[in-house]
């Protein structure tokens, strides 16, 4: 296996945090094009049909955008600063204007595990699946990761393994397979560990 661990003594998952200077522009450009979430409503019209935005209602969306971009920039320039206290107040600044975007919650689970704040981070992941997708494959790995950094290893088994069945991503699928691995080794459980390595040893081998 080419694989390495981290330093919890788990695979690591995450990717560094300065990939994100370089792709912070094409998320501003993709949430300003496709809409952040709101908190406010659209009236509905006769026979409940949806009326259309006023331009009102189309410059407080604007607004709310804005802010939450704005926001969740900041969070990520002082998480790269390795400042994860203040991070974490944009980010949950962020989720104010838009508590649609499963990546403010998984940027802000981040934070509360950097600041050990696992049920914290625990917390927004729940929240986050709850609002957006129950099997959001990013928020499910971060689900799963604190569950193991926690030592909560049911909770953890039940999570990568309801995500190696459902996604379909080869990456995803590996890295949840060596969680249940590692799992299943210390709990001497020898027999269930040898078959993931195995599917993980297929699956590498393609």
């Amino acid at each position: 296996m080419r694989r390495s661990s981290g330093k919890f003594g788990f695979p690591s998952c995450t990717r560094d945090h300065l990939w994100k200077t370089g792709v912070l522009a094409l998320i501003v450009l993709v949430m300003m094009l496709t809409g952040c979430g709101t908190s406010k409503e659209l009236g509905a019209g006769p026979e409940g049909a949806t009326a259309p935005p006023s331009a009102e209602q189309e410059g407080e969306k604007e607004v709310y955008n804005s802010r939450s971009i704005r926001h969740y920039m900041e969070g990520v320039n002082a998480a790269l600063q390795g400042n994860y206290a203040l991070a974490a107040l944009e980010y949950q600044q962020a989720l104010r204007y838009d508590s649609s975007s499963a990546t403010i919650y998984a940027d802000l689970s981040d934070a509360f595990v950097a600041l050990r704040k696992y049920d914290q981070a625990l917390e927004i992941l729940q929240r986050g699946l709850e609002r957006i997708e129950p099997s959001d494959e990013a928020l499910l790995s971060k689900l799963g990761r604190v569950y193991y950094i926690t030592q909560q290893w049911e909770k953890a088994k039940q999570t990568y393994t309801r995500l190696s069945e459902s996604t379909t991503d080869r990456e995803t699928r590996l890295t949840a397979l060596e969680y249940l691995a590692n799992i299943y080794l210390r709990e001497q459980d020898y027999r269930e560990a040898a078959q993931l390595y195995e599917q993980l040893y297929n699956l590498d081998s393609d």
